[in-house]
């Protein structure tokens, strides 16, 4: 600073200016860059600094002073693609890749993009150029390139899958399986999670068998591996075997998710004692995990242990006053006690918080039966009698009219929580394919 009072010139200002970036004074660098017009460089500090509309506006200024700055134009279609920006990063990319028609990662990140918009077709088409030119000069690719390649074959077999070619994409993932190259590909389990789901979609059992097995000898403390496995043990109707691999998998899991799944599959196997002492032990270090405290009141039920069922919903309730299923269990309990009056508080609540959930029509309207007041029985059942398809039960409505008296009717059994207990392959292919995410590399 003293020396610029002396002589001041651009070298000058510029090694003044390193010299605060390199001594931690961002703001000051960023001062002295912009007044020498260093835009490119003002961006990447305020990007540094997660400040990054003043870095768009920088790298904008530095694209107007000279068009043919491309690291500008890369910065600057990444902090767009970042932000959802999708239509302004894919014209940033574009236009990068006129000035620099073979820029590998600009070709994968517009084509990551196109993917993600939904243009799968422009989106292969690149890929597939872009593994064209990485294999013809495969001898001398470097380590970035190589993470380039890895990550083609996992985006492209994603790709493959959303247009449901699942051959074609079991043949990009077992690429990855069989030649990953690059040290910094960090989507291996992935690889493996999507290639087994696909295995099993084919058909192919014994090999998605041995492809998981491969995967747990190869990370034996792999979580995802386990509840993989264990997912497909239940799809083979294995209970017995997936409980042991949740059993282990929970012992890995420090949340509660693992032993959530390992109670909700107890549970469905009628182990009620054993599904009940694990929702205990999650309640322990998570006292109000709602579908731990609804699962155990479901089992308190199913075991015959009404006021301890009772006590659980008063206590979910108390942290999710809110809760349908929570008001909906917890009347159907109430109304089995004959408590109708605060059984048609709680049916009440669940229709005002959840108008659609019919089921409720029919119990409330048990209950203004039993209540005395048959015309707004019948209000509650003619809802039901128009909106739902349970033919059952409209036969039980019809039949407790015609007889005047509830003597037949039955209440619904306690509904469960919302975690599945077993996992549907099938459905999970389905999601996958609709909200598949790609590969984005840094």
């Amino acid at each position: 600073k003293q020396a610029l009072k002396i002589k001041d010139s651009p070298e000058w200002k510029k090694s003044l200016a390193y010299t605060l970036w390199s001594a931690g004074q961002v703001k000051e660098a960023i001062d002295s860059f912009e007044q020498m017009g260093e835009f490119n460089i003002t961006g990447f500090l305020y990007q540094s600094i997660n400040e990054d509309a003043q870095a768009i506006s920088s790298y904008e200024k530095a694209i107007s002073a000279d068009p043919k700055d491309t690291r500008s134009r890369f910065n600057l279609a990444r902090i767009y693609h970042e932000k959802g920006n999708l239509d302004k990063a894919k014209f940033a990319y574009e236009k990068l890749l006129e000035l620099k028609p073979g820029d590998k990662e600009a070709i994968f990140l517009l084509a990551s993009l196109r993917q993600e918009q939904g243009d799968i077709d422009v989106a292969m088409g690149l890929y597939k150029d872009l593994l064209t030119q990485l294999n013809l000069d495969n001898k001398e690719l470097d380590e970035d390139s190589r993470l380039i390649k890895d990550s083609v074959y996992y985006n492209l077999g994603l790709a493959y899958k959303s247009q449901r070619e699942l051959a074609k994409a079991e043949e990009s993932f077992e690429q990855l399986i069989n030649t990953t190259v690059s040290s910094k590909f960090e989507k291996k389990k992935d690889v493996f999670k999507e290639l087994s789901f696909i295995k099993i979609a084919l058909n192919k059992n014994i090999e998605a068998e041995k492809l998981i097995n491969n995967w747990l000898r190869e990370d034996p403390a792999s979580l995802d591996a386990r509840n993989l496995y264990a997912d497909y043990l239940v799809h083979l109707s294995k209970e017995r075997q997936a409980i042991e691999q949740l059993r282990l998998a929970s012992v890995l899991d420090n949340t509660s998710t693992t032993r959530l799944k390992l109670a909700n599959l107890l549970h469905s196997q009628n182990n009620l004692y054993e599904a009940l002492a694990e929702y205990q032990v999650i309640l322990q270090k998570d006292p109000k995990n709602l579908n731990a405290l609804l699962g155990a009141a479901n089992n308190f039920k199913s075991l015959g242990f009404n006021e301890e069922a009772l006590g659980m919903y008063r206590e979910t309730l108390k942290h999710y006053p809110d809760d349908v299923l929570a008001n909906y269990n917890y009347g159907l309990l109430l109304q089995g006690a004959k408590d109708l009056q605060t059984a048609k508080v709680h049916y009440e609540k669940v229709l005002a918080l959840n108008p659609k959930f019919l089921q409720t029509y029919y119990v409330l309207g048990l209950v203004y039966w039993d209540l005395g007041d048959k015309a707004k029985a019948r209000q509650y059942w003619d809802t039901f009698l128009q909106a739902s398809s349970d033919e059952s039960t409209k036969a039980q409505i019809k039949h407790i009219i015609e007889l005047g008296d509830k003597s037949s009717a039955q209440l619904p059994e306690v509904e469960s929580g919302e975690s599945p207990s077993v996992f549907d392959f099938k459905q999970e292919l389905s999601l996958k394919i609709k909200s598949s995410k790609v590969l984005d590399i840094i």
